[in-house]
């Protein structure tokens, strides 16, 4: 059995973007459609995978009342994992792979 490598991608506030801040609100205000503005913010969070993140650790990066969504990354078996709280207004967007 592997370990993951957790592999931070980025943390922001909704205060210091307002595409972050418009999908997280999407999130709050729907209640079904949900997957699709997940993966909206995935792809959106994913232009700052420039593939050389030094930020790299053995413990998922994500807290308790965090909500989940993975997404495949394409043709890797690493997926896309976000994380993401709208009571304290953040998302953050992690590459989980087998170690």
């Amino acid at each position: 059995m592997s370990d993951k490598v957790y592999t931070n991608i980025i943390f922001i506030h909704d205060y210091e973007n307002t595409e972050v801040k418009r999908l997280l609100n999407s999130l709050y205000l729907i209640d079904s459609g949900i997957e699709d503005t997940e993966e909206k913010l995935i792809n959106y969070l994913s232009q700052w995978d420039y593939g050389d993140s030094a930020d790299i650790s053995s413990v998922p990066p994500w807290g308790s009342s965090d909500t989940l969504y993975s997404m495949d990354r394409g043709s890797s078996e690493d997926v896309y994992m976000l994380s993401y709280n709208l009571g304290l207004g953040y998302a953050s967007l992690t590459i989980v792979q087998e170690g």
